[in-house]
């Protein structure tokens, strides 16, 4: 039996246009649940929109920013795992920025 939920790490009603950034906050305070239950309880998902290998290169430069961001924001949490969005047939940046992320 899992005792775990599946939480989005940015706020489902935040959207991140690639064309306008925007300088509000992206998701909920860490302080709704205490450090232990982050870590125990919740499994961080990124944003289903990410594609780190589009060809429009202004949506997978913002996809890479927003990536980073979500990675960073899910290891400040200390959450012990973390859905990523979908791969593409075409994945060689996703598979980079993965990497990257791990390595930090």
């Amino acid at each position: 039996q899992a005792n775990f939920c599946v939480v989005p790490l940015a706020h489902p009603r935040y959207w991140r246009d690639h064309r306008r950034p925007r300088a509000e906050q992206f998701t909920r305070s860490d302080l709704v649940l205490d450090s232990n239950a982050w870590c125990r309880l919740v499994v961080g998902k990124l944003s289903p929109w990410i594609r780190l290998d589009s060809a429009d290169e202004a949506l997978r430069k913002q996809s890479e920013a927003a990536f980073k961001q979500e990675v960073a924001w899910a290891a400040h949490l200390n959450v012990p795992a973390v859905m990523l969005p979908p791969v593409g047939s075409d994945a060689v940046n996703y598979a980079h920025c993965v990497n990257q992320a791990l390595l930090s």
